[in-house]
């Protein structure tokens, strides 16, 4: 997880508004993300995101879990699901993150 450099002791939102796009059609995207850290080397979260492009919005929800197994080791599982247009789609994916020295 977080080294005790980047740790936050209060809630501290950001937020980004981005627009694109090359004519008249309003275009742009988004993303919520909360997320939580249980233990040293356990956290969580949950987010949606989306993008508005010619006039379609699309919107997906994924949550998920990560476990630093070593200062330089971490593993995730994370899934989600979009439902758009009379659609529905669902993920699942694992990965990892192996941190190196310079």
């Amino acid at each position: 997880m977080l080294s005790e450099y980047y740790k936050i002791d209060n809630i501290a939102p950001s937020f980004v508004f981005v627009t694109n796009g090359t004519d008249s059609s309003p275009a742009g995207t988004y993303s919520l993300n909360l997320s939580c850290t249980f233990t040293d080397t356990f956290g969580a979260f949950i987010e949606s995101y989306g993008a508005l492009t010619r006039g379609i919005f699309e919107t997906r929800t994924d949550t998920g879990v990560a476990w630093l197994l070593t200062q330089n080791l971490q593993l995730d599982l994370f899934g989600g699901y979009g439902s758009n247009h009379g659609l529905t789609d669902y993920f699942i994916s694992t990965g990892f993150s192996w941190r190196t020295s310079r």
